[in-house]
């Protein structure tokens, strides 16, 4: 098969692609509105390989195909404001920064590292409906902690809490002990405003020194 050369230089002229200048003036969907000094180009659509999402007052290259009269937004070359940039990935993740803070926006964000991950900062905020942690070992140091919990459940084979000073306020308590419960301390004191209440089907009392007992009335039997 057999072209002409003219054939081919003509259906060549038809592809070539003109490049302008434009400010970008506002959106509809898709559609970016343009001002330009060409007044057939009004609107364009943002190239796939322009990544930055264009705003308005921007000043942008448009490239337009001379035969489908097709324009794309494929760069900005000025940004109205300088300090805020947005990139608009093809699948929708959206990446903005604004007086040198980034945000991601997708709707899920994996991070693998291999060896190690490190976070720094000053404040770490998150927020989340669903929070699930899994390690092999976990080891925090922290100087204070103040947590606000609705319901806690908490299950494990050994639990070992070493402190200085515990304190305990509850409205109510109740505790179930199946097997033994083991008390040792240096010294025990009990003090209710109403009844101490012990049942058991034996008890025993054993003091090496002395076993007082003080009350304005005392029943024995």
């Amino acid at each position: 098969m057999k072209v002409k050369t003219s054939e081919l230089a003509h259906s060549a002229a038809d592809c070539q692609a003109l490049t302008r200048v434009a400010k970008v003036k506002g959106r509809c969907g898709l559609w970016f509105l343009l001002e330009s000094m060409d007044p057939s180009l009004t609107h364009a659509m943002k190239a796939a390989s322009c990544l930055s999402e264009p705003a308005n007052g921007d000043l942008v290259l448009v490239c337009s195909s001379e035969n489908y009269r097709n324009h794309y937004i494929i760069s900005i070359l000025s940004a109205s404001e300088a300090s805020v940039s947005t990139v608009i990935l093809s699948d929708g993740i959206r990446l903005s920064s604004r007086d040198g803070r980034l945000k991601i926006e997708t709707q899920r964000l994996t991070i693998c590292a291999e060896e190690k991950l490190s976070i720094a900062s000053s404040s770490i905020y998150l927020t989340s409906r669903a929070l699930l942690l899994r390690s092999q070992h976990l080891r925090a140091r922290l100087s204070s902690t103040v947590a606000r919990i609705y319901a806690l459940q908490m299950h494990s084979v050994t639990v070992l809490a070493t402190c200085r000073r515990l304190f305990v306020k509850a409205r109510d308590s109740f505790r179930w002990v199946e097997r033994m419960d083991d008390t040792r301390a240096g010294r025990i004191n009990l003090s209710t405003e109403e009844t101490i209440k012990i049942r058991s089907a034996s008890l025993t009392m054993r003091a090496s020194d002395n076993v007082k007992i003080d009350g304005k009335h005392i029943d024995l039997g």
